[in-house]
């Protein structure tokens, strides 16, 4: 969903909002403006797109639902009625980092949780050989996602020759 959509919703949620209240009723009017921009900032990722979206449903709001004929006079009295519009882009784009998965690694009690365990009857084979099995450890397949994903041509990456 780029700005365009975005804007799209704002206009629609602005009909909308004039169509179910009256010309008084300005709380009615902002919780819908309020919700579009909170459902969009929700499902867009790029924080310049949801800013600008808010501002487009902030003057929608002044222009066209507070003041008739899109007059964008700022009053003193229609300030507070653009802190819903914003408080609900921030809910909508701060969700995205609850539902962020959390960092894989080291757990602050000192053990890696995330690693799988081996087995303790399986651990040493039969022969006597001493030597852990091989775990492959999450914190060097995340290292290779992370060189692929800057490598997505398939270019071998250039990694510094060490010298010294």
């Amino acid at each position: 969903m780029s700005v365009a959509g975005g804007c799209a919703a704002v206009v629609g949620a602005a009909v909308a909002a004039a169509a179910l209240f009256p010309d008084g009723d300005p709380p009615g009017r902002v919780l819908v403006l309020a919700v579009a921009v909170g459902i969009y900032a929700a499902k867009v990722r790029d924080p310049w797109a949801i800013l600008s979206v808010t501002g487009i449903a902030m003057l929608t709001f002044i222009g066209f639902l507070v003041n008739d004929f899109g007059e964008l006079t700022l009053r003193n009295d229609t300030w507070p009625y653009l802190l819903p519009i914003g408080f609900a882009a921030l809910l909508g784009w701060g969700q995205h980092w609850m539902r962020a998965a959390p960092p894989r690694g080291g757990h602050p009690d000192g053990e890696d949780r995330d690693l799988p365990q081996p087995d303790p009857d399986t651990s040493t084979p039969a022969t006597g050989d001493t030597r852990r099995p091989a775990v492959q450890h999450p914190r060097r397949t995340v290292t290779a996602r992370i060189r692929r994903r800057a490598n997505p041509i398939g270019r071998p990456a250039k990694v510094p020759e060490h010298t010294g």
